[in-house]
């Protein structure tokens, strides 16, 4: 409430009394002051289930991700995913390329999936018909890393430290020996090479010629996985910008 120029320079006690009451109640009826109206909250990102279901396609946008077989309380995925990937699996985890054949990583593409790790397997050419080669990896970052740096057929660099979606971890960038022939292995359709499980779902999906990006990270003592699949040795820089898209934040 503005006070005109002209207003008289001697009120009364009660008047001016009244005059407060009513201009603090000008201002409590907007609490973002003179600016005009407080700012709307930032949206949170969709959950991907609400949109798309096992196998359908996924509208661009950008939405939220679950680790699988993570607690209820844990931290989710944030990723902007653009027009060309559908859900794979049914645990709102996995975002895959909507070209690629049902057992590889596709033509040119791959995918995005989520996790936490219970078991890796030995030998992961064996693990889809033999759960004896499931073991527990330990519970550090290191540990996961170590693990899979000694799978058979896995080959890559050392495992680096990173800083990622603003938490630290490892880093691993691992292909396949040549000479394996992942649809030879032990196991059924997509299940033939089978790198970890959670307690809800296998990682498997392999080509001959898969590169996994693996992000093993530390979100304030909870270990979660984020891993990017392509075909090498392009690419596909759609999945580039989903990871550079990534954040992870508390789930509300």
């Amino acid at each position: 409430m503005k006070i005109s120029p002209h207003w008289p320079r001697r009120i009364s006690a009660a008047a001016a009394l009244a005059l407060i009451v009513l201009t603090a109640g000008c201002a409590a009826s907007n609490p973002a002051g003179s600016g005009g109206s407080p700012k709307a909250p930032t949206p949170s990102a969709t959950p991907v289930g609400e949109v798309a279901s096992y196998m359908e396609p996924v509208p661009a946008g950008r939405y939220q991700m679950k680790f699988s077989a993570a607690e209820p309380d844990s931290p989710v995925a944030e990723v902007t995913v653009p027009r060309g990937f559908r859900v794979f699996g049914d645990e709102g985890n996995a975002l895959w390329d909507s070209d690629s054949d049902a057992g590889d990583a596709g033509a040119g593409g791959g995918g995005l999936t989520f996790w936490t790790v219970w078991e890796v397997a030995k030998d992961p050419c064996k693990a889809g018909a033999d759960m004896n080669q499931f073991y527990d990896p330990g519970t550090s970052v290191k540990d996961l890393a170590a693990a899979l740096m000694r799978q058979k057929y896995r080959v890559g660099p050392e495992p680096r430290p990173v800083e990622f979606a603003g938490y630290k971890g490892l880093y691993l960038e691992l292909g396949l020996a040549k000479g394996l022939d992942v649809k030879k292995c032990a196991g059924i359709d997509t299940h033939a090479f089978v790198a970890w499980h959670s307690r809800q779902s296998d990682r498997s999906k392999y080509s001959n010629d898969s590169i996994d990006r693996i992000w093993i990270l530390d979100v304030k003592g909870e270990r979660l996985i984020v891993n990017e699949t392509h075909k090498a040795p392009a690419g596909d820089p759609r999945l580039d910008k989903m990871v550079k898209s990534l954040t992870i934040r508390p789930r509300t």
